[in-house]
């Protein structure tokens, strides 16, 4: 039971982290939203440049990819702590604890078995949900880091004379 609970403490120290983490950003965020606000404005009126429309626009999509990013991240947790209960459950001391108060004509190996199958396969999906969510998450940092550095590129346009 304990190893099961060091692995949740941890992660949600890990949440807690990125948590405070979104929250500064959020904060330095909204110096560039009040940005992003002048430059919304700024659409409005005649004459404004192509730049500044593509800068909003990709301060926009960089801050719906760290959320979606974000998003991803507590996913990826919750199944490996999924994945640490069906390892949990899978060992002897679990298995038995699971059908300690079984009543059936089969016999305590049948039923060991039945429910070891049905774990192992849970896992499986599982594990195939994390290896995609995974990828999902490596996709959008790459992303995240396209749309940094296409802003970057911009601002540095924008502050040449």
């Amino acid at each position: 039971m304990c190893k099961i609970q060091i692995p949740k403490f941890f992660a949600g120290l890990f949440l807690i982290s990125i948590l405070f983490s979104a929250d500064a950003l959020a904060q330095s965020s909204a110096g560039r939203q009040s940005d992003a606000h002048e430059s919304s404005s700024l659409k409005a009126q005649p004459g404004l440049s192509p730049e500044r429309e593509i800068e909003a626009r990709l301060e926009q999509r960089g801050e719906a990819l760290r959320t979606r990013l974000f998003e991803l991240m507590v996913r990826e947790l919750d199944l490996q702590v999924r994945i640490e209960e069906l390892d949990f459950r899978m060992t002897p001391y679990g298995l038995q604890r699971a059908l300690a108060f079984e009543g059936s004509t089969r016999s305590m190996d049948e039923l060991v078995y039945a429910l070891r199958t049905r774990l192992e396969s849970q896992k499986e999906r599982v594990n195939k949900l994390l290896e995609h969510v995974t990828s999902s998450r490596e996709r959008t940092e790459a992303q995240i880091q396209e749309v940094d550095a296409e802003l970057e590129r911009i601002r540095q346009r924008l502050s040449l004379p």
